[in-house]
């Protein structure tokens, strides 16, 4: 079921034990130094629960998607937000407003439980302090590449009186969604060649063969790929999935 509308919020947000909980594995591991992997961890979107209480700027609306209009796959508004109280910047928050029908809808602001659109939460490279009424440049990307989106978010924050000038440009392309091994795999020149998971799903689709039920064609996909399909009831879900996309 698609809703009529869907609108796009963030703010800025205070959230120190949703910060500690991406960077604590990477820098308390005793004798060894893995601080390198920060940029990384920290170049990811995360999804985390956000409290009323952390907000530290108005939200805004970053996207509307109006799915009766045609609804713009790509996203990318710069803000002006105001500082709503003092406190310590950990990162963005960004979560939806959903129209249904009419008057029924939903929202996941923050102070709403767990759902399956949630709330995402974007970290800082660092921590910033900032002080109620200050003025902060922001801006949040979504471009769709392929099939998945690479996300981008930006803070510019003048010098002020025991904090220096932040200037943060961060991209999920340079965070833990895309490695190299998974930009070596793309490229124009690479040579691919089926692991046993890709040799099974090839094997699925030239058994559905017009002729054949799905119920045999998961018994021999389970004898001839047990690595990948360790039951039969697995098999059949992946058959089934597919015939269920693909045939006719």
């Amino acid at each position: 079921m698609i809703p009529e509308r869907d609108q796009i919020f963030g703010a800025l947000v205070e959230a120190p034990e949703a910060y500690e909980r991406i960077i604590a594995p990477w820098k308390t591991v005793p004798g060894l130094d893995l601080e390198a992997a920060l940029p990384v961890v920290l170049n990811t979107m995360y999804k985390r629960l956000i409290k009323p209480n952390q907000l530290l700027t108005n939200a805004q609306v970053w996207h509307e998607l109006d799915y009766l209009n045609g609804a713009n796959a790509r996203a990318g508004t710069h803000f002006e937000f105001v500082c709503t109280r003092s406190g310590t910047v950990h990162g963005f928050a960004i979560w939806f407003e959903t129209r249904l029908f009419r008057e029924i809808g939903f929202n996941t602001q923050p102070g709403t439980t767990d759902s399956v659109y949630g709330q995402i939460f974007l970290p800082l490279f660092h921590p910033v302090k900032l002080t109620e009424g200050e003025k902060i440049r922001a801006g949040l990307h979504a471009d769709l590449v392929g099939t998945d989106y690479v996300w981008r978010w930006e803070l510019e924050l003048p010098a002020s009186p025991g904090r220096e000038a932040a200037n943060f440009k961060q991209s999920t392309f340079q965070g833990g969604r895309m490695s190299p091994s998974s930009l070596r795999k793309r490229a124009a020149e690479f040579v691919p060649v089926l692991s046993e998971a890709g040799l099974a799903e090839r094997w699925l689709f030239v058994a559905m063969d017009g002729k054949t039920p799905l119920d045999q064609i998961a018994i021999k996909a389970a004898e001839h790929f047990p690595h990948t399909f360790a039951r039969v009831e697995d098999a059949f879900r992946r058959a089934g999935e597919i015939s269920d996309r693909y045939s006719r």
